[in-house]
């Protein structure tokens, strides 16, 4: 998740995740799903712009092939991805949602897995490159870019919206669920550094616990030759190793933050503020949703078998 720094600090303490990197519902119109796990922003078009931006890089990366630049499209993914996917909250979004899980990743996360970086050291790419952009988004509609723009600036902005809300409700959770947390932690034999400062902001780095990191990998760097265009191998996903120590505080404040409720009420908040941040933009949803659907079918049919 990735609000500003202030809260996503806050959050990630509070809920245990290392840092390295009540309104109205929606209108029936805008909320369409009908699963169990129905969230508001669920309206939000992610799958759609993972389809237009899929089939952008296609067109573009073709016509880059055809210029004598294969390197974009051999090594671009094989197929859309969804856009916006943090916009889905779920308790995996507050940190581990197990024991297992507490204990395998302690307070870190695996690095996910990267495609090859393209680095190019020929202007006469860089050209081609800027022109075949502007070809791939007239392929599908003369206003792609437009929409697409204005589409996932609205993402941002209600994921923006989300994180302030997101801050205001920790601010106020803080001093209660701190205390709560702390008296826990110590019954499980684990006591702060600085108990006064825990409860000021609760910190799973102030119990003299060492501290894993991701494995280590090598990495690429490309051969500074003028005129070339280079490709980079893929990379792979890299797990974060937790020191022995490290898991077993992390399992204690899983269990912590459980038996207190926090993660419950995080969640609870987290779907009322998407509620109220929906209605809010409900007309802009609708218009700029309209056209992206529009734009996608497009996509879909340029993309498709």
């Amino acid at each position: 998740m990735r609000w500003t720094a202030t809260g996503a600090a806050a959050l990630a303490v509070l809920v245990g995740v290392l840092v390295t990197g009540c309104g109205s519902g929606p209108s029936e119109q805008l909320n369409k799903t009908s699963n169990t796990d129905r969230q508001s922003f669920d309206v939000f078009l992610g799958d759609k712009v993972g389809v237009i931006d899929y089939a952008v890089n296609l067109v573009r990366n073709r016509c880059l092939a055809d210029a004598g630049y294969p390197q974009n499209l051999q090594g671009m993914a094989g197929a859309p991805s969804v856009s916006f996917s943090y916009l889905k909250i779920s308790a995996k979004s507050f940190g581990a949602t197990s024991e297992d899980e507490a204990r395998r990743l302690g307070f870190g996360l695996d690095a996910p897995a990267q495609p090859g970086r393209v680095v190019s050291f020929d202007p006469s790419y860089d050209k081609n490159l800027e022109r075949c952009q502007g070809k791939a988004y007239d392929s599908l509609d003369s206003d792609t870019k437009r929409i697409l723009n204005a589409y996932k600036d609205l993402g941002n902005l209600l994921f923006t919206e989300f994180g302030t809300a997101m801050e205001r409700f920790i601010k106020d959770q803080i001093p209660d669920a701190a205390a709560s947390l702390q008296r826990c932690l110590a019954e499980k034999g684990y006591r702060s550094t600085n108990e006064a400062a825990f409860l000021a902001e609760p910190d799973h780095r102030t119990f003299g616990v060492q501290f894993g990191d991701v494995e280590e990998g090598d990495e690429w760097e490309p051969q500074r030759i003028k005129g070339t265009v280079q490709l980079g191998p893929p990379v792979p996903m890299k797990r974060y190793i937790p020191t022995a120590e490290e898991s077993k505080l992390a399992v204690a404040w899983f269990q912590c933050r459980r038996d207190i409720g926090l993660t419950s009420r995080l969640i609870q908040f987290a779907r009322e503020a998407q509620a109220e941040i929906v209605v809010r933009h409900e007309s802009q949803l609708l218009e700029l949703g309209a056209e992206i659907e529009r734009v996608a079918r497009a996509a879909a049919r340029l993309t498709g078998p």
